[in-house]
């Protein structure tokens, strides 16, 4: 627009003259238009040359901010490729660390080569992917607490599995009565479903005295008789040895617990109350002096807590227990209602009672071992009734009300007795799903699904004592759950596998 502008003011400086009718060109209106059009030039002039500097200045910009948004592209890819990296180290780690478990699971064939690496505690593996992994094995009570520490790359996992043993053959049978000297005989409402084993003189029915109204009727089990019919052996030994660790640190004596790494805290008042919730990651002993009341939350997933009382230990409503945490006293062990304890060890010296609705999933050691009615030992509790007493004239044995629950195994380990007193108990009403085996004498008029071993069975019905009876027993093979583990220590079929996942 401005080369027209100049280009006009060139044609008024040439000479014009008007022909026809027209009259002369006048000069007064050439000023006139001479004057807008230079104005109007200078104008545009102005504009122009003021933007004649703008186009390198965007250009530079323009390639700045490409620049910045390449370079946060490339940010962004990056930073999402290391996070997939990441998670892929991530899971590699933690997949290392369940191989690490598996692998020393499958090495362990026999309880020597269990025991020997018992005695090793940590060993450190290498897969083949690449990743690392230490494994540290320790005994948990009759289980096995295993701590896999895996890493890949720049990711590290750490995976707690408690592990069991599968059950042997002998554990396919639904009754093993291995007492040779008289016969297994069915009364008023027992019952088996699945096989039995018995000894020479077989299985008979009977009738007690008094007995009105029922008709005895002999199970529509397999029977085989043996000539020696023998419980499958467990090895006392190992848990001999972890009886006596709890007892050596009851007395104080952490320097002798080869896992000993932690702090202690000490409790010196005649009733202790302890709170779980303030009670640091790195204390592994917590010790009463006298009486222990335990309240909050006990929750561990590292190395195991040991809480430790001189005398009585009891539990305050709603504390909990969740992990490898050992509750050992030298006195009773009361568990009140809406206490909940999981994979924990109670240990008693003399007695440990489970109230109405107390609920725990845990190994329980002590000589005598009382679930009152409504109580719930849920899977895979373990309940055991150990020889030593403080006192000569304490109970000792296992005792089942009926309306309790049991999930898991019974073990009464005591040595054979020649008296008739029954060392487990299992009153009509109660519920146990999983193995009842005792070397003792056992009363059982509860319900089992799973299997049942004992040298002899026992009730008594005044002026009578009844030897090898069973009254209102009922015992099914069939329903024990699938994947059923065992405590470690039966010699037949020596077996591991993952118990429950910490």
């Amino acid at each position: 627009m401005r080369f027209l502008a100049v280009a006009t003011l060139s044609q008024l400086d040439e000479p014009h003259s008007m022909t026809g009718s027209c009259p002369t060109y006048d000069p007064g209106w050439k000023a006139v238009l001479r004057f807008h059009l230079t104005r109007i030039s200078r104008q545009l002039e102005k504009r122009t040359s003021g933007q004649s500097g703008y186009a390198l200045p965007s250009l530079l910009l323009l390639v700045v901010v490409l620049t910045l948004l390449a370079f946060a592209a490339l940010t962004h890819n990056y930073l999402q490729k290391q996070l997939a990296l990441r998670s892929v180290f991530r899971v590699k780690a933690e997949y290392a660390a369940q191989s690490a478990l598996a692998k020393t699971i499958a090495a362990l064939r026999s309880p020597q080569e269990y025991a020997n690496r018992l005695r090793e505690s940590r060993r450190d593996l290498d897969l083949q992917d690449g990743s690392q992994s230490t494994v540290e094995v320790q005994r948990w009570g009759c289980f096995s607490l295993m701590t896999a520490t895996a890493s890949y790359r720049t990711a590290s996992a750490q995976r707690v599995a408690l592990v069991a043993q599968r059950p042997g053959p002998s554990f396919e049978n639904a009754l093993v009565f291995a007492n040779t000297s008289h016969q297994l005989v069915f009364t008023g409402t027992a019952a088996v479903q699945g096989r039995i084993i018995t000894g020479p003189s077989g299985v008979s029915k009977g009738t007690l005295v008094g007995q009105t109204g029922v008709t005895p009727t002999l199970p529509s089990a397999v029977i085989r008789t043996e000539r020696a019919p023998r419980l499958p052996s467990f090895s006392q030994s190992e848990l001999a040895d972890e009886i006596d660790t709890y007892e050596r640190l009851v007395k104080g004596e952490f320097s002798k617990n080869p896992l000993s790494r932690g702090g202690v805290i000490t409790y010196s008042a005649k009733i202790s109350l302890i709170d779980g919730s303030q009670i640091p990651a790195d204390v592994q002993y917590v010790v009463a002096e006298g009486d222990a009341l335990l309240k909050g939350v006990f929750y561990r997933r590292g190395p195991p807590l040991y809480v430790l009382a001189k005398g009585t230990l009891s539990f305050q409503p709603q504390a909990q227990v969740d992990g490898p945490v050992a509750i050992i006293a030298r006195k009773e062990i009361v568990l009140p209602d809406s206490v909940h304890v999981d994979h924990a060890i109670l240990y008693s010296a003399t007695r440990i009672e489970l109230k109405a609705s107390a609920r725990i999933s845990a190994q329980v050691f002590s000589p005598f071992i009382l679930l009152r009615s409504g109580s719930l030992a849920s899977y895979p509790s373990l309940l055991v009734s150990i020889s030593r007493t403080v006192e000569p004239d304490a109970s000792a044995g296992i005792v089942i009300e009926g309306g309790a629950t049991v999930e898991g195994t019974i073990l009464s380990l005591g040595q054979k007795v020649e008296n008739e007193n029954p060392l487990v108990v299992i009153q009509p009403g109660a519920s146990i799903t999983g193995a009842v085996y005792s070397e003792n004498v056992m009363t059982l008029d509860g319900s089992v699904a799973g299997t049942v071993m004992t040298r002899e069975f026992y009730f008594y019905v005044q002026p009578t004592k009844y030897l090898g009876w069973l009254r209102s027993a009922r015992i099914d093979r069939s329903l024990r759950p699938q994947g059923f583990l065992l405590p470690i220590g039966f010699a037949e079929s020596f077996r591991l596998d993952i118990l429950e996942w910490l």
